[in-house]
């Protein structure tokens, strides 16, 4: 989303640091841990490929299987049996007569299954099982960044600079709510001079943006701008008018000398009696 905020920032040298942070979120767990990320299954039975698009939502193990057994018999294909194991979480495979399949790479689901994501997987004697445990957690944590935001922030999991403002850690089941309060007052220092509007994108610990399924979210956050203060003049009006009097006082002591001169013309002037002329520049008089 991109919000317009004309001359939030205007570039001015009394700019000396803009900072920005999330004061607080309340973010619903709107989203899947089945979505369009990982909802592909591609199976390759009797030498035939099947892809299977798995209805996206929140699955637990037993719903899981029930989905995954139910798209296979939208294709005839009622000879396999799903089971989890209650010790080990692994998904065991089994086809009637040990007739031999395979779960094939292209699959976005593998990973959740419990199989490697680039490997395709064949049953041997009909059975199958995964070498991983079912992994239905979906996402862990929520990023907030933003490109037009300069902030520099460098995430790991991306092994780069990427413009995040803050981490916020899912602690609730689906259909909860991420609580998020800004307790430890981080905040990012931002290197944008001047700014029109900013955008902000939630991703997912996948990298991959967030679909909150039409559900609102609220954040709230605090720009921050340092400027150099500029003091106020001292200067009294007595500072202003002292070498204005100082300058008639001059004036009036020639104007005295030189009267004395016409009544005695035989005085004179030495150097140190001429007039001087008194300039007054930055609360110093010359």
């Amino acid at each position: 989303m991109f919000f317009n905020f004309r001359g939030l920032v205007k570039e001015d040298d009394d700019n000396r640091e803009i900072t920005i942070s999330i004061q607080n979120a309340q973010i619903p767990i709107s989203f899947y841990n089945i979505n369009v990320y990982n909802n592909i299954l591609v199976l390759d039975y009797n030498s035939i490929t099947y892809t299977f698009t798995l209805t996206q939502g929140n699955y637990n193990s037993l719903n899981l299987i029930t989905e995954i057994v139910a798209k296979f018999a939208l294709q005839s294909i009622i000879d396999i049996t799903i089971v989890t194991s209650a010790i080990t979480g692994c998904m065991t495979f089994t086809r009637a007569l040990s007739l031999d399949f395979s779960i094939l790479s292209t699959g976005t689901i593998n990973t959740v299954i419990g199989f490697q994501p680039t490997t395709t997987n064949t049953s041997t004697s009909g059975v199958l099982t995964a070498p991983f445990p079912l992994n239905l957690l979906g996402l862990l944590k929520l990023k907030l960044a933003s490109f037009e935001l300069q902030t520099q922030n460098y995430d790991s999991s991306v092994q780069s600079n990427l413009n995040i403002l803050a981490t916020m850690p899912i602690d609730s089941g689906p259909f909860g709510v991420v609580l998020y309060n800004n307790i430890s007052n981080i905040t990012s220092i931002i290197n944008n001079k001047s700014l029109d509007g900013f955008d902000l994108q939630i991703f997912g610990d996948d990298g991959r943006l967030v679909d909150f399924n039409n559900t609102h979210w609220n954040i709230t956050l605090i720009l921050a701008i340092t400027r150099v203060r500029h003091q106020d003049t001292k200067t009294s009006f007595r500072d202003l008018i002292f070498p204005i009097n100082k300058l008639i006082d001059t004036l009036q002591t020639q104007q005295t000398q030189n009267e004395d001169i016409q009544e005695n013309p035989q005085s004179e002037l030495n150097d140190d009696d001429n007039l001087e002329v008194l300039f007054y520049n930055n609360r110093k008089y010359i």
